[in-house]
């Protein structure tokens, strides 16, 4: 963002590539050692997360954090470190109880097992303590398991980002019931996926329309939603259009009505 005035607006999907090449690295570094006990861990991590994505797609500091995700096709970062702590998990198991990792892992499903704390259960700590927990069972810790344990974690990722979309349902009118079509000339629901509108060439156009589509746009119904110094939050039925006064200022008036 930095070298904006040399080389211009950043396009999202080579912002999303540099970031899984220069940010995504440090953000998961050690991950698969240092479980995330306690969410205060991941607080500043996250914020980074947050900025970028939020930068990227042009959207103002207040806006949805699900959206972030599901329009980018780029995962949570808890569930990201977790996905890559079992990638770890999986390496591990492959291990003869000869290597110094093998052995180690050994060592901390015996304290597991023994009700004591380790590796092994810090990993089902974290799990669990998911926006929407993921069981680890003693069946999952075998090498072949890990693909399944992976593909669980994939869905409750998506679970908790659809619904957090929608809880802000009132607040995402054009992303309620959105299709997308597959590999198989099928239309389904893709809760994360990299978004055909991104890739609209003009900046100032695209950044208008993810703006409009993600509830971070300057329309009474979400600039009068806030209470700032001295001004109060308008009820929603007040929020009328600044040229009409007919009806409440939102997408659909703004663009089709009015």
């Amino acid at each position: 963002f930095a070298a904006k005035t040399m080389i211009g607006c950043l396009p999202p999907k080579e912002g999303l590539r540099l970031y899984m090449a220069r940010i995504d690295p440090h953000l998961t570094s050690g991950c698969e050692v240092c479980l995330d006990t306690s969410n205060a861990h991941l607080e500043i991590l996250t914020s980074v997360q947050h900025e970028f994505l939020r930068r990227l797609l042009g959207v103002h500091g207040r806006s949805i954090l699900a959206v972030l995700f599901t329009e980018t096709g780029i995962i949570p970062l808890n569930y990201r470190r977790v996905t890559e702590v079992l990638g770890y998990l999986g390496y591990v198991l492959g291990l003869s109880p000869s290597h110094i990792a093998g052995d180690t892992y050994l060592d901390s499903l015996a304290l597991a097992g023994g009700g004591f704390s380790g590796w092994v259960s810090d990993l089902k700590i974290v799990m669990e303590s998911l926006p929407v927990a993921v069981e680890l069972r003693a069946s999952d810790l075998c090498e072949t398991a890990v693909p399944d344990l992976c593909k669980r974690l994939e869905v409750a990722c998506e679970r908790w980002l659809n619904a957090e979309m929608q809880k802000m349902s009132s607040r995402l009118p054009l992303l309620q019931h959105r299709l997308d079509l597959n590999s198989n000339s099928l239309f389904v629901h893709k809760a994360m996926k990299f978004r055909l509108y991104l890739n609209v060439p003009i900046p100032a156009h695209r950044k208008a329309l993810t703006r409009l589509m993600l509830s971070s746009h300057t329309l009474s119904v979400e600039i009068l939603r806030y209470k700032e110094r001295w001004k109060l939050r308008v009820p929603r039925d007040c929020r009328l259009c600044r040229f009409c006064r007919l009806g409440v200022e939102n997408e659909w008036h703004a663009t089709i009505e009015c």
